[in-house]
């Protein structure tokens, strides 16, 4: 029977990390969880922002839940995964992000197959995803340059505000700039923030120098 190490709901149980493991990954902050996550690719980064401006989940974390398993030999196995994501049903799925080259071969797909199936004895779902998964027909680049907006650090209060009210806050400075750099029609950006609950915030002196300018017209 497979173990499975989740102990909350809302925040799965996580395994500490070595110190090496710590200093080998990337820190993806997102306004889906309360922490900033730890990941260990650019892969496993791109594959977070589908997450991130999925209108179907609203919350994903990284490495949280491990599994055990057993290979063709009998051998006992402990598999951690990647990411766990929960939909607004309140399901969750399980996901590998592996290399194709590395995934697409007989020995790894077997092994996969395995873990699935000791996730499915605890009635979770489990799948691998790839590149061909991550960027086919998905527009990476934009959620890139509207996640680093988004998160844009240049206040001292920012991250703090973000972990603590799990929302964000943009200038109109900073909307301006999302706009030139991505050539997205100011209504599609707008429309993004709603659907994710992203806030703007024009701060005060900039709203009163756009009252003025609106004046003079």
């Amino acid at each position: 029977m497979a173990s499975i190490f989740a102990k909350k709901k809302d925040h799965l149980a996580k395994p500490l990390y070595r110190y090496s493991k710590i200093n080998a990954s990337l820190s993806y902050n997102t306004t889906k969880n309360t922490e900033a996550l730890l990941c260990e690719s650019y892969l496993e980064y791109d594959a977070l922002h589908l997450r991130q401006f999925s209108q179907n989940i609203d919350f994903f974390e990284t490495q949280p839940i491990s599994v055990i398993w057993f290979d063709e030999k009998g051998n006992k196995r402990k598999y951690t995964s990647d990411i766990v994501e929960r939909d607004l049903k309140g399901t969750f799925l399980v996901t590998e992000v592996k290399p194709e080259i590395k995934y697409n071969t007989p020995e790894n797909r077997k092994k996969f197959d395995k873990i699935g199936a000791a996730f499915a004895d605890e009635g979770i779902k489990f799948r691998v995803q790839t590149e061909l998964d991550i960027y086919v027909g998905k527009n990476i680049d934009t959620y890139q340059t509207l996640h680093r907006y988004l998160f844009n650090t240049t206040r001292a209060d920012y991250i703090e505000t973000v972990l603590n009210e799990s929302s964000n806050v943009m200038s109109f400075a900073h909307f301006n700039e999302l706009l030139l750099d991505t050539k997205t029609p100011p209504h599609i950006i707008f429309n993004m923030l709603a659907q994710h609950q992203l806030n703007m915030n024009f701060e005060e002196p900039i709203r009163k120098n756009l009252l003025i300018y609106k004046e003079a017209l």
